[in-house]
Order: C-alpha cells, then sequence, then structure tokens
C-alpha cells in the first residue's frame, strides 16, 4: 500500500513500516560507487548488502523509539525509511522530560547492542576481530570484512545520533534534561539554538572542506531545530485551550433529505467547509465536506441527497479536552471533523482544523482570547 510516495513492506507490533521512494536512489549511489572506484561485482554486492543490514539496524533502531514511546501510551503512526535515515512518527512527543529522556537514548541503545553482538561474533569466529582488511575501497569491501564494518557503522550511528541538535536524539536528550529545570518552551530554545550553531558549524566545514554531504546534513539539521522550535511554541500556544474554547456552535445542519444542488447553494452564502448531517433529535453522526459537494456537483450528481458524499464523524471528544490532545485526529485526516459533548452528553458544537487555525490566529493578532 503505498501512501504520499511510500509503499509499506510490514507491520510489527501494529506500526506499519514503510519505505520512501527515493530510497531506489541509494541503490543507483550503490552501483554509481563501485563503478566509479572501479568495484568489481563481488565487492558491489558487499557494499549494496552493507546499506541494507545498516537500514536493518536503523528500523530496529526506530522500533527502539516507537516501543519505548508505546510504554507511556504514545501511538506511533508508522515508520519510514528514505535514503538519509529513518524517522518513527510518534502521535505526540511525550510530555513528561523524563519520558522523551528515555525514548530518546532507546534508539542509540539498540545500536549499542547491535554492536555489541557483532563484537562478540568478531571476537570469537574471526581471526583479525574488528580490524578491517585491505586498503583499497575494492578490498575494503569483501564478505571477510562485513562484520567489522557493520559495527563501526552501528557505532557511527550512535555518536552521530547523539549530536545534540534536532532531530538527532541527542537534540531531544539535551531538551529532556534542561526541561527537567527550565520547562519545556525554553529548553527547546535553548536546545534548537545549539542545534543550528551546530549546523552553522557543518556548513562552514563543508564549505572549507568541499564536502557536499555535510553541506546538506547542515542545512536539514537548521531546519529541523527551526521546525522543532516551532513546533513547540505553537504547542505552547494550542496548551492553553480546551476544545470548547474553539468550537464552532452556530454551524449548518444538513439533513438526509438535503439535496447536493440546496447544500451547493448554502456552500456559496457560508464560509463554513465542514456540514454535520442533523439525523433528528440532535444525534450526528456523519457529515459534509465542501469540497465533496463540489466534486459531485461536477460529476452530475447534484440531484441526489448529501448522503451520497457522508463520511463518519471522526471523533467524538468532551468540551474540556485540551486542544494538542485533538490533533491526532487532524494526523490522521487534515480534513476531520470532531464532534464535541458537553458534561450531560449533548452536543456543544462541532470542531474541523480551519476553525482552529481561525481562532488561533485572531489569539495571536490581538494577543488573547475571551470565551463567550
Amino acid at each position: 500500500m503505498a501512501e504520499r510516495g511510500s509503499i509499506l513492506i510490514f507491520t510489527f507490533r501494529g506500526i506499519p513500516v514503510r519505505i520512501h521512494w527515493s530510497f531506489g536512489l541509494l541503490l543507483l549511489w550503490v552501483w554509481y560507487t563501485g563503478m566509479r572506484y572501479g568495484m568489481d561485482w563481488p565487492a558491489i554486492g558487499v557494499l549494496g548488502l552493507l546499506i541494507l543490514s545498516l537500514f536493518a539496524c536503523v528500523v530496529l533502531h526506530e522500533f527502539g523509539h516507537a516501543l519505548t514511546a508505546k510504554r507511556y501510551g504514545i501511538a506511533t503512526r508508522d515508520i519510514i525509511l528514505s535514503p538519509i535515515g529513518g524517522v518513527a512518527r510518534l502521535n505526540k512527543i511525550p510530555e513528561k522530560p523524563t519520558q522523551e529522556l528515555w525514548v530518546a537514548l532507546a534508539g542509540p541503545a539498540v545500536n549499542v547492542v547491535i554492536a555489541t553482538l557483532l563484537g562478540i561474533i568478531a571476537w570469537l569466529f574471526l581471526p583479525r576481530g574488528l580490524d578491517i582488511q585491505g586498503e583499497s575501497e575494492t578490498a575494503v569491501f569483501r564478505i571477510g570484512n562485513f562484520i567489522p564494518l557493520l559495527f563501526w557503522m552501528n557505532l557511527y550511528l550512535v555518536l552521530f545520533n547523539m549530536i545534540p541538535a534536532f532531530p538527532m536524539d541527542g537534540g531531544r536528550v539535551l531538551r529532556s534534561l534542561l526541561a527537567l529545570r527550565m520547562g519545556r518552551l525554553k529548553a527547546t530554545t535553548f536546545a534548537a539554538g545549539i542545534g543550528r550553531g551546530i549546523a552553522i558549524l557543518f556548513m562552514i566545514i563543508a564549505i572549507w572542506q568541499e564536502e557536499l554531504f555535510l553541506g546538506l546534513i547542515g542545512l536539514f539539521v537548521y531546519f529541523m531545530a527551526t521546525q522543532e522550535l516551532k513546533m513547540v511554541k505553537s504547542e505552547h500556544l494550542y496548551r492553553q485551550f480546551t476544545a470548547g474554547q474553539v468550537t464552532r456552535r452556530q454551524m449548518i445542519r444538513l439533513t438526509s433529505d438535503t439535496l447536493i444542488s440546496d447544500a451547493i447553494l448554502l456552500l456559496q452564502h457560508s464560509l463554513e467547509t465542514h456540514f454535520p448531517l442533523d439525523e433528528g433529535k440532535g444525534q450526528i453522526t456523519q457529515y459534509v465536506r465542501a469540497h465533496d459537494l463540489l466534486k459531485a456537483n461536477a460529476s452530475g450528481h447534484s440531484g441526489l441527497s448529501v448522503t451520497y458524499v457522508a463520511k463518519p464523524i471522526s471523533g467524538v471528544v468532551r468540551w474540556d479536552v485540551a486542544l494538542p490532545d485533538l490533533f491526532a485526529f487532524f494526523q490522521r485526516d487534515p480534513h476531520a471533523l470532531l464532534l464535541v459533548l458537553e458534561e450531560d452528553g449533548s452536543v456543544y458544537g462541532v470542531l474541523d482544523r480551519d476553525q482552529i487555525d481561525h481562532v488561533l490566529y485572531w489569539s495571536q493578532r490581538h494577543g488573547g482570547f475571551q470565551t463567550v
């Protein structure tokens, strides 16, 4: 199954592992490197096997993060592999600093275990242990060097990931330790600053040494550190609101008798993009998107009932739920519509991502928000 340019390869413990289409470029790089340095086909095969084995270690690394997060009740959407590595996409970042610390350390710990096992195997079965035989590219990449090379690659992963810069694990470790004393927002600001400083250093060295790959890493780290800070600032703002404070209470309700053509007329006089379907007695289990109405109308289905394009309500939440706790719904479906209930179970209103963005925009613009 493909999703946004990635293909599902397997699922473990309910966590899908996907491979991005660009991963194929890495295999082309293996072939190009082999041809460039005059390697024979066995050496190219060992290089390819090393790369695939390394990414198997990366998958185990990401499962270290994902399964540790699961212990704290945090689900993982998926693990995605790309030419630059892997990422476990958690539904949310652990709020407690100690939890984030253990989740961040779990990945490198897996590589330490793998390296230890490889070291034991090399000590028991290889005459020269972890020594790498041969100096030329062709000689190095031979099957006798496979275990030592994979051992050193895993140690490299540990050292690289522990650099104190986002999105590496070291950046999260640093942030979690700082958050124990200064709070999450200040800790992220400080850690992101260090990360961007390291990124700039990488880029300077890349220009000096003419190392394009290091420069790309620097750009990536700088961008991700900036994005992490932006995300935490937004989350800090979101924590000041509950679902009830941003819920749209005045809404146009459609019924199963409403035709798509009639809904289009309502759409022309409304800024709403999601319309709940009232099934009588205030019961709402479905909704209709403006996009789907317009698409059905253009396809000649304007005379059908709006139930033709209706979708199930994405979730039901209480009015006093903190705003960040709703974002898992919108991660699964950016066009989700949530039904917000009062304490007695009656409908308080509906909530979509557009409404959240609208309220928070005006809150930031005017420096505050008053409940009605």
